[in-house]
């Protein structure tokens, strides 16, 4: 191979070299790591003169040393770069200068060859190298290949197809891949072998250690991930624990369980990691530290101090006796031991007496075998006063006088046992305790403050505080010492306070209004409240709370929910604190009272009745029954069945023929009286009503039936009218009158017999003949008029 590349080399030096030419061959002596040496053959009887050389890949310009070898032959050095490389040399003679000699020079010794960086296990994956004289020229001709072997894995890289990248001249790289374990490295151009180069991935570092409930997390790099498992060695105190254990693995995180721990005691445990035998290059000490969780205060005359906290054990697991070293500040903390020997959970000490009043903020230093606590941000204060609990209290829900904090604890007091120098802060205003509400009040001491509320927050009181009662809210309060020693902090939760409920509300709900104190919807730092009211039953039953006015806790709309109870008790809840119901009439929402509509017996049963209406409710316990003055006995009737509708009740009362008046009592509410007929109960079953509509059917019916006969009859007389002959009409007019008088005898009642005297005006009405008294006219005026309507009626 490398003799055909030498071949080629010598064909392409006869083609870019001119034919003609006062240098007959150059010949390559060969590079060191700072020249190289050519060896210049021309003809003896042209002289040459060779000033510069130039290259074409890098465009570099080099001025050559050359002295004469033979007569006819001279060595050329130059000094070679960092950026030298193997590429044509064209040789400048200034002696025949439009004639040139190319030739391509390679760079066959390489040097300072090594390994810059080593590929992460992840991500990271690149190698990176240096060296002189290695960049390829061309690409596709005289290139470079690099072989690596990972795993048993063999993988090429060439400069031909991009893999191997030159980041500068005298450096390149390549990407292997994730992996873990070693590398072996070879590096070939054609007539350049390195040696074998040996480098591995980056070592697996750990970062952190984490122990909790048997489990042990190590967080770091480079532990590759879970196809790995096989290569991952971790050792504990040097011995290896079992891959079975390991329940999670990627590069960054190996989680494992492990037995070899007690989260009780203060220990330290070295840890050793190895990926395919490729370790990290220090042990990791993870040290099981004490945790300072709490500590209390004492006087200034010192005292026994508790600190609690994890692993504060005064033996070991063993049971041997720890060593424990305890300062506060620069006091030492005496006679360390637990208190109780099976509980390492606390710790005790006796520190002794400060004459400093400002000692305060002291840092906690507690060592057990010399390992040191955690950092914490408890520190300890002489004489730091201490919120231990509260009470709320008040016993008349009506007056303000009984309305009172009382805050327990302890130092609330200065040196001198003095407490009306110190101060309390709460709603974000700060009072101070030389007033004459507190220091007249014989109970407050460095242990008990009792702070009355309508006093305090009043638009009447002398501490400028811009607030009162009702624009008081749940929110933190702490005290200050006279040396700006400040307590603990406790969240204040004011009991709410009923007073009255206004509205009433029926089974669909309805609006009601809460009138009462600390009816707050927001808290003093303007989060929203734990808010609910609950009926006596837990059920929460209203919904869309508003307060009547912003910033005002004694007036509270919100909208009742339905339901299926007349009796309905409200109670409300504002962060987990229950209002109290000192008065049992104060939390009862009133139910609208029950209205009767009407009573009907039940039909074949008069001791059965039915009364409809509203607001009956469904509880069969809560119904009386009224009849006139007399309320029945419970054996005296029974509920057949209820709604807020409609109660039907079973009766043996004796009920009389006259109007009785009826009244029902729900829940001690009484409905309007109803006066209730029972004269015909058990006689018909129908209602009076209905016997109306029966009759007026039956009027209605009967008159249609005459009408109809009627009508028959009229119809009847105009057909016969038809027959007579009209020729005969006037002729036969006195026999046509009779005979008509006579067919309206038979209909008409008697009447007074015609006479010259009256006229008869006979026409067509509505079935019947018109008998009236016009003025006198003849007869023969009459016939007259006769005959035409007649003739009509034909």
């Amino acid at each position: 191979m490398i003799q055909n590349h030498y071949l080629l080399l010598f064909i392409l030096n006869i083609l870019i070299s001119t034919s003609i030419s006062q240098i007959n061959s150059i010949n390559f002596g060969g590079n060191s790591d700072d020249d190289i040496k050519f060896l210049v053959n021309f003809n003896l009887n042209n002289p040459i003169n060779i000033t510069e050389i130039k290259t074409d890949f890098t465009n570099q310009s080099y001025i050559p040393s050359c002295m004469n070898d033979s007569l006819n032959s001279q060595i050329c050095t130059i000094q070679l770069n960092p950026t030298s490389q193997s590429e044509k040399y064209t040789f400048i003679d200034v002696n025949n200068p439009t004639i040139q000699f190319n030739r391509i020079a390679r760079l066959d010794n390489k040097f300072n060859l090594k390994i810059e960086s080593q590929p992460k296990t992840r991500n990271e994956t690149i190698i990176k190298f240096s060296g002189l004289y290695f960049q390829p020229y061309p690409p596709d001709f005289y290139y470079l290949t690099i072989t690596t072997t990972n795993l048993n894995i063999n993988k090429t890289f060439s400069s031909s197809d991009g893999k191997i990248k030159f980041t500068s001249p005298t450096t390149f790289q390549i990407d292997i891949g994730e992996s873990v374990g070693d590398i072996k490295i070879s590096i070939k151009e054609p007539s350049y072998q390195s040696p074998i180069l040996t480098t591995y991935y980056q070592r697996p570092i750990i970062e952190s250690i984490e122990f909790e409930s048997n489990q042990i997390t190590m967080r770091g790099d480079n532990f590759g991930n879970s196809i790995y498992l096989d290569y991952i060695v971790i050792k504990m105190n040097s011995t290896i624990q079992d891959k079975s254990s390991i329940i999670e693995n990627n590069n960054n995180i190996i989680i494992f369980n492990t037995s070899q721990i007690n989260d009780n005691f203060t220990n330290q445990f070295q840890f050793e990691i190895s990926i395919a035998n490729i370790s990290n290059s220090n042990y990791f000490i993870f040290q099981n530290r004490p945790t300072i969780e709490s500590i209390n205060t004492i006087p200034y005359k010192g005292g026994e101090i508790t600190i609690s906290g994890k692993r504060l054990n005064s033996k070991r697991f063993d049971n041997s006796l720890s060593e424990i070293e305890i300062e506060i500040g620069d006091y030492i903390c005496s006679s360390p031991s637990n208190i109780n020997n099976d509980d390492n959970t606390s710790i005790k000490c006796n520190l002794t007496s400060s004459l400093n009043e400002n000692d305060e903020n002291l840092e906690i230093s507690i060592k057990i075998d010399s390992i040191e606590n955690n950092p914490s941000p408890i520190k300890f204060t002489f004489n730091n006063p201490t919120i231990s609990s509260y009470q709320h209290e008040y016993t008349n829900i009506y007056s303000n006088n009984d309305d009172k904090l009382i805050i327990f604890g302890d130092n609330f007091d200065n040196s001198k046992g003095i407490i009306d120098k110190s101060s309390f802060t709460f709603n974000g205003i700060t009072i101070q305790l030389n007033n004459t509400i507190f220091t007249n009040n014989i109970n407050n001491n460095k242990t008990t403050l009792i702070l009355p509320l309508n006093q305090i927050f009043s638009n009447n009181n002398n501490n400028n505080n811009n607030i009162d009662l009702s624009q008081l809210k749940n929110g933190d309060l702490t005290i200050h010492t006279p040396t700006n020693k400040i307590s603990n902090s406790i969240s204040i939760k004011l009991k709410p306070i009923i007073q009255q409920i206004k509205g009433s509300i029926n089974k669909n709900g309805g609006i009601i209004t809460i009138i009462g104190k600390y009816l707050n919807l927001k808290r003093f730092n303007n989060d929203n409240s734990q808010f609910n009211i609950i009926n006596q039953h837990n059920i929460s039953i209203c919904n869309d709370y508003k307060q009547q006015i912003e910033d005002n806790n004694t007036i509270l709309i919100c909208n009742h929910l339905p339901t299926n109870s007349v009796i309905n008790n409200l109670f409300i809840i504002i962060d987990d604190q229950q209002s109290i119901n000192i008065n049992n009439n104060n939390n009862i929402i009133e139910f609208q009272k029950p209205i009767i509509q009407s009573i009907q017996f039940q039909q074949k049963s008069p001791s059965i009745l039915n009364i409809y209406g509203y607001n009956f409710g469904i509880e069969t316990s809560l119904i009386q029954i009224q009849i006139g003055d007399i309320i029945l006995q419970n054996d005296e009737f029974s509920i057949n069945e209820i709604s807020f509708e409609n109660i039907q009740i079973s009766t043996s009362f004796g009920f009389s023929d006259i109007p009785t008046l009826i009244t029902i009592i729900v829940n001690n509410q009484s409905s309007n009286e109803f006066q209730f007929d029972t004269e015909n109960r058990g006689k018909s079953g129908l209602s009076a009503g209905i016997i109306i509509g029966i009759v007026l059917s039956i009027v209605c019916v009967a008159t249609i039936i005459l009408l109809t006969i009627l009508y028959r009859r009229r119809k009847s007389r105009e057909v016969s009218k038809d027959n007579v002959q009209p020729e005969c009409e006037m002729r036969n007019l006195p026999n046509i009158i009779d005979t008509i008088d006579k067919k309206t005898e038979t209909d008409k009642p008697e009447r007074p017999p015609l006479d010259d005297k009256r006229d008869i005006n006979i026409g067509r009405g509505n079935s019947a003949f018109a008998i009236r008294k016009p003025k006198p006219i003849r007869g023969s005026d009459m016939t007259k008029k006769l005959a035409p309507s007649i003739d009509n009626s034909a």
